[in-house]
């Protein structure tokens, strides 16, 4: 399977991976699967460390590709249908977060399922999300 992470989850998954649902880590882990994070997460780290918002625990951006490399997390870049995709989302959501919105876009179009604790992810269902925690 593909699983997409989330900006926390995948905070989680290089800071403190007790942090993650069991099922979830469970699913993070097995080799059979498929584990990508997209580089909207970097910029949203990237932003918010620079405005003091985010602490990664000594961990700086720099280390961000051997860390993903060491736990087989596969960097995705962003794509046109990406965008294009989050310009049709349900416009009803409250849920306006303009990083998550991308990264549900690439869990829809790249049918991956998306890895998150965020239950205000579960209004994208109609659009296409499968979404997993717990």
């Amino acid at each position: 399977m593909r699983y997409l992470l989330d900006t926390c989850t995948l905070m989680w998954a290089l800071t403190d991976e007790t942090r993650i649902a069991d099922s979830a880590r469970d699913i993070l882990w097995e080799s059979k699967n498929s584990v990508f994070a997209s580089m909207s997460s970097f910029i949203e780290i990237g932003i918010k460390t620079s405005l003091g918002k985010l602490s990664m625990n000594g961990i700086t951006l720099e280390m961000f590709p051997e860390l993903l490399d060491t736990l087989h997390i596969e960097l995705i870049a962003i794509e046109p249908e990406d965008c294009y995709k989050l310009s049709v989302l349900n416009q009803k959501v409250r849920h306006r977060d303009p990083f998550d919105r991308l990264i549900i876009s690439q869990a829809i179009n790249r049918k991956m399922i998306l890895i998150s604790p965020d239950k205000m992810f579960l209004e994208y269902e109609p659009d296409g999300l499968n979404l997993i925690w717990d």
